[in-house]
């Protein structure tokens, strides 16, 4: 006689964070080819399930802020649309808990139209990608989404910032270390010990980095660098050989930047840090 394997709570596999599974399942629809991207209809309805109809997406220069699922779908979603396509993402960092969760990835696309007033290449290029999601309940209220888009200018030969002393192509690696799992995976993860691991890395955070002035170049660094650099470029008199789409560009990401650390987003919404 068979018996059915007894289920635990205390045992893997655990289940996922509620960010993880909203954002897996709208990466599924962003990914499926079964939708034509452009099919308003069709995009919304698939869309719908996942967002607050007041949704707020804030991105960069070029893609622009909206308001709203129709007003996203027409705006940021067409415009990146009709600049790349062939695209391929590939996904590099997934954290999250149930109210907000983040990812970076790498999207492998071919430059094939305008993008913030700049002409396309028509050649391959990476965009590295960083999204930033705070949910309410089953639905995404807001997502932060920043391209890096002065390196898309790099690979397309059209340098906006200085070339950096160290290595300046614009990839790096995830930890390849073999010696144990290198990130909380969830289903590994005992969802009983978040607290604890939240009480250890705000005592970190307010004790260790919070009063140090460096604080928003590291933060800076890990999400969107040139941010800082721009006011090295600008204050190095270099700014003005720029056009004024790469201007407006990197003035509005560090606009974005600076709403970040002051907590505000461009309509005024709290964000969750």
């Amino acid at each position: 006689m068979l018996l059915a394997p007894v289920v635990s709570s205390t045992l893997p596999p655990y289940p996922l964070p509620t960010s993880k599974r909203v954002i897996r399942q709208i990466d599924d629809v962003t990914t499926s080819s079964k939708i034509d991207r452009f099919d308003w209809p069709r995009w919304s309805a698939a869309m719908e399930p996942f967002w607050m109809p007041n949704l707020v997406h804030d991105s960069v220069f070029g893609i622009g802020n909206y308001t709203g699922l129709k007003v996203w779908l027409e705006g940021g979603h067409t415009r990146w649309n009709r600049a790349f396509d062939d695209v391929k993402f590939n996904p590099l960092l997934f954290i999250g808990e149930n109210a907000s969760g983040s990812t970076t990835t790498y999207a492998v696309a071919r430059w094939s139209g305008e993008l913030a007033g700049m002409p396309p290449t028509g050649r391959p290029v990476r965009v590295r990608i960083c999204d930033f999601y705070r949910l309410e309940g089953e639905r995404i209220a807001y997502n932060w989404m920043m391209l890096d888009l002065p390196d898309v200018l790099r690979q397309a030969g059209r340098r906006v910032l200085p070339e950096a002393p160290l290595r300046d192509d614009g990839w790096f690696q995830p930890p390849r270390a073999m010696d144990g799992v290198p990130a909380p995976v969830s289903f590994l993860t005992n969802p009983a010990t978040a607290e604890v691991s939240r009480a250890a890395a705000t005592k970190f955070l307010d004790h260790d980095l919070l009063p140090c002035p460096c604080v928003c170049v590291v933060v800076s660094i890990l999400t969107t660098y040139y941010c800082v650099l721009w006011h090295v470029v600008a204050s190095a008199t270099r700014a003005s050989a720029l056009s004024s789409p790469q201007k407006g560009l990197l003035q509005n990401c560090c606009s974005l930047q600076t709403r970040y650390f002051n907590g505000t987003t461009t309509t005024g919404s709290s964000l969750v840090h």
